[in-house]
């Protein structure tokens, strides 16, 4: 039986290990594996680089802004 595109992806989501990379990682795997779930699932959890970076607006990084709009403005 063929799966449609997004039964392959969310059928891949499913096997992930790591954090879900983008769709276009999903697609790639997808498409080096010939659509074969099983085998992109083990291609993106064996990647190390998988892993987003820190997102450079994590919260330890937001700056303190001004609780009211008169001191915002100044």
């Amino acid at each position: 039986m063929e799966e449609d595109t997004d039964v392959l992806l969310v059928m891949l989501q499913s096997l992930l290990t790591v954090p879900v990379p983008s769709q276009s990682v999903l697609l790639d795997a997808l498409v080096e594996s010939n659509g074969d779930v099983n085998a992109a699932a083990s291609f993106i959890n064996s990647r190390k680089s998988s892993v987003a970076p820190r997102s450079r607006f994590s919260p330890e990084k937001k700056r303190n802004r001004p609780s009211d709009l008169d001191d915002w403005l100044k």
